[in-house]
């Protein structure tokens, strides 16, 4: 259980950082003993308030012509989550806008995904449960993440998430050998 704790925390410290990444953070650090049914659910549960919150502390960043045909794109399953994230890079012109367009773009994602979970009998009053124990320590990681990106040079933040993404993704390949 003490590796939930430690999995929402780190996940969601990335994300209040840098906007995104805690899922691929978050199933790189359970995936070695827990199924990726089980992870999903809870780290959309998770995500969302977290994207809600992302959004409005970065609300006056916030572009509709950015999230909304992404929203739509990513609703309709078209576009890989890595252009994704370059795309918004490219097109806002700094870490809050595109913190808030990113985020506004996974809180229709969420919204999509909870109500689709929901109908498939994903979200289980177990996973609700869980995702309920774990929402401190998610929470506790965004804002600490949120602040961290606040004191930190914006290159410097980009730097520390773009080494955290290469673990994760080495850990999923040592775990897949």
């Amino acid at each position: 259980m003490s590796l939930w704790f430690i999995a929402a925390a780190v996940a969601y410290f990335i994300k209040g950082m840098c906007g995104f990444a805690n899922t691929l953070v978050f199933t790189s650090i359970l995936s070695f003993g827990t199924a990726n049914s089980n992870i999903s659910p809870i780290d959309l549960l998770l995500g969302y308030p977290a994207n809600l919150i992302l959004t409005w502390e970065n609300r006056k960043a916030l572009e509709p012509r950015v999230y909304i045909p992404l929203a739509a794109l990513v609703l309709a399953g078209s576009i890989p989550g890595a252009l994704l994230a370059a795309y918004v890079g490219r097109v806002t012109e700094d870490s809050e806008s595109f913190k808030a367009n990113i985020s506004a773009v996974f809180i229709v994602d969420n919204t999509f995904r909870v109500i689709l979970y929901s109908c498939l009998h994903l979200l289980t009053l177990q996973t609700i449960k869980m995702s309920l124990l774990l929402i401190p320590f998610a929470l506790g990681g965004l804002i600490a993440g949120i602040k961290c990106s606040q004191k930190l040079d914006d290159k410097l933040v980009r730097k520390c998430t773009v080494i955290l993404l290469v673990i994760s993704g080495v850990s999923l390949i040592l775990k897949n050998l």
